[in-house]
């Protein structure tokens, strides 16, 4: 397993994937698991959060509607749209959806 904890990385996510996490840590872990995490994300120098604004959710928009083969959330399209537009090659994921719409996964 690869720790990020020995390596210089920025951790670049939107506001959408923070949305589904906290959602899914309430629901499973309780509020103060929720809440530290969010809370840590937030003020984490290596974290960037990026918010969707109308550009970011027209264009995933645009992933959502092309790719009819795919059952990607769209929340996915979302981070897909990002990236594109950040010129981004690598998703620390372990969705296959990623390598689906042309990313690399790390780790590997």
């Amino acid at each position: 397993m690869i720790s990020l904890q020995n390596r210089p990385v920025l951790l670049i996510t939107t506001d959408y994937v923070l949305d589904e996490t906290l959602t899914v840590l309430l629901y499973h872990s309780g509020r103060d698991a929720a809440l530290t995490f969010g809370e840590t994300v937030q003020r984490s120098r290596n974290t960037k959060l990026i918010h969707i604004n109308a550009a970011a959710w027209d264009s995933a928009w645009q992933w959502f509607k092309k790719y009819t083969d795919k059952v990607w959330a769209f929340t996915d399209c979302t981070s897909f749209a990002t990236m594109e537009r950040l010129e981004l090659v690598q998703a620390f994921a372990f969705d296959h959806h990623f390598e689906q719409a042309g990313f690399q996964l790390w780790p590997r």
